[in-house]
C-alpha cells in the first residue's frame, strides 16, 4: 500500500485554529495515547508548544504494564518534558493529574482573573473522555458543585475526529479555571509506514484509511515476532489474568454480563495467539480458522456474515470486515492485553 497519511480539511482548519489560541492559555495538557508515547508526536504541534506550561498526559495508562509507564515516563523526562499517567477509568489518576495542573497554575497565577488549560492530542487520544473524568475529580475533590461539574459534557467516542469544534469546561473554581478541549489533529505527514501503523492499531487514524485487514495483519506481526508483544500475549492468557482497562472490568456490567465478556475476552487472545503460532493470515488454514472463531464470539456482538470457506486459498486469504473489526475493537479495549507499541525500555 502507499504511504500512510491522513490530514483532512477539519484537522487543517483545527490547526489553524489551534495556533492562534494556544498563544492566550496558561498550560497545555498534551494527550498521548500511552501505547504510543513515541509515535504520537506531532512535530508541528511541538513548535507551537514552547515557552508553554506543558505536562504531556500518558492517556489510557491501564492499557500498558507498570514498567512501560515508568520507562516512557523516564524517556519523556530525558527530554525535559513533565509527563503524568491518565486514565478516565482510574479516578485516583485524574486526581493526581488535576491536582498537579491545578496547583501549577495556582502558583504561578494565584491572584488571575481567569486561567485557561488547554487539550491537544491526536484523534482517538481520550482528550474527551479524560475532561469528563478531570470534572469528576474536581466535583469529588469539592472543588466544583454537582451543577457546574456537569453542566456540559464533552463528546464522547471511539471514532477518530468526532470532537469537531473547540470547547470549553470549567474544572476549578477559585481561582476560575476553564479546559480548552479541542479537536484531535493528526501530524500533516507521517514519519513512516511503521509509525503510520502504530497509530492505525491504536486507533488515532480512521480504519478505513489503512484498510481493516492490513492494520490486524500488522497485529498479528507484532505478537508472532516481537518478544514483547509475544510476553504481552502470554500474560494475558494466564488462569486468572484480569484485564485493566477491558471492557470485562468497567462498570455497568451486571456479574452475568461480564463473566460472558471475560469469556469472549479469552477467546479472542486463544484465537489470536493460535493464528500467530500458525505464522499469521498467509496460510488458509489459519486464516479459516480466525474466521471462525471470531464468527463465534461475533455473536451478540455484531453482524455477522459468514463468507465462503472454501473461498481461501494461501494468496487470498481474506476475512469479513466485521471480524476484522471486533479483533481491533477487543486490541482497543484492552482485551487482549496490555501492548506498549513503542520502543521505550
Amino acid at each position: 500500500m502507499g504511504k500512510i497519511n491522513w490530514f483532512p480539511g477539519h484537522m487543517a482548519k483545527a490547526f489553524n485554529a489551534l495556533n492562534r489560541i494556544v498563544k492566550g492559555v496558561d498550560m497545555v495538557l498534551e494527550v498521548r495515547d500511552a501505547r504510543i508515547p513515541l509515535s504520537s508526536i506531532n512535530s508541528k504541534l511541538e513548535g507551537l508548544l514552547k515557552g508553554k506550561r506543558h505536562i504531556v498526559v500518558l492517556n489510557k495508562a491501564d492499557l500498558i504494564s507498570k514498567s512501560s509507564r515508568q520507562a516512557a515516563i523516564k524517556q519523556l523526562q530525558q527530554q525535559g518534558l513533565l509527563a503524568l499517567p491518565a486514565s478516565s477509568s482510574d479516578p485516583r489518576s485524574t486526581k493526581q493529574l488535576l491536582r498537579a495542573a491545578v496547583g501549577w497554575i495556582q502558583r504561578d497565577r494565584a491572584q488571575s482573573e481567569l486561567s485557561i488549560m488547554l487539550l491537544v492530542g491526536l484523534p482517538n487520544s481520550g482528550k474527551s473522555s479524560l475532561i469528563n473524568a478531570l470534572k469528576a475529580s474536581a466535583k469529588a475533590a469539592g472543588v466544583l458543585g454537582a451543577q457546574q461539574a456537569y453542566q456540559k459534557r464533552a463528546a464522547v467516542g471511539p471514532t477518530p475526529g468526532l470532537t469537531r469544534q473547540v470547547s470549553g469546561f470549567q474544572v476549578a473554581a477559585e481561582p476560575p479555571i476553564y479546559v480548552l478541549d479541542t479537536p484531535g489533529v493528526m501530524m500533516p505527514a507521517v514519519p513512516s509506514d511503521e509509525v503510520g501503523f502504530k497509530l492505525a492499531l491504536a486507533g488515532a487514524i480512521k480504519d478505513s484509511v489503512v484498510g481493516e485487514e492490513a492494520i490486524v495483519r500488522f497485529l498479528i506481526s507484532q505478537v508472532s515476532s516481537n518478544p514483547r508483544h509475544i510476553a504481552a500475549l502470554q500474560a494475558a492468557q494466564q488462569p486468572g489474568y484480569r484485564l485493566p482497562g477491558s471492557s470485562s472490568s468497567r462498570s455497568g456490567y451486571d456479574t452475568a454480563a461480564r463473566k460472558r465478556q471475560e469469556a469472549k475476552a479469552r477467546e479472542l487472545r486463544s484465537a489470536l495467539a493460535a493464528v500467530a503460532a500458525a505464522g499469521g493470515l498467509a496460510r488458509a488454514s489459519a486464516a479459516s480458522s480466525l474466521q471462525e472463531r471470531l464468527q463465534d464470539n461475533l455473536q451478540d456482538v455484531a453482524p455477522w456474515h459468514p463468507g465462503d470457506e472454501d473461498a481461501y486459498d494461501a494468496s487470498d486469504a481474506q476475512l469479513d470486515t466485521g471480524a476484522y473489526l471486533r479483533l481491533l475493537q477487543a486490541f482497543r479495549a484492552g482485551d487482549l492485553g496490555q501492548y506498549m507499541l513503542d520502543d521505550v525500555e
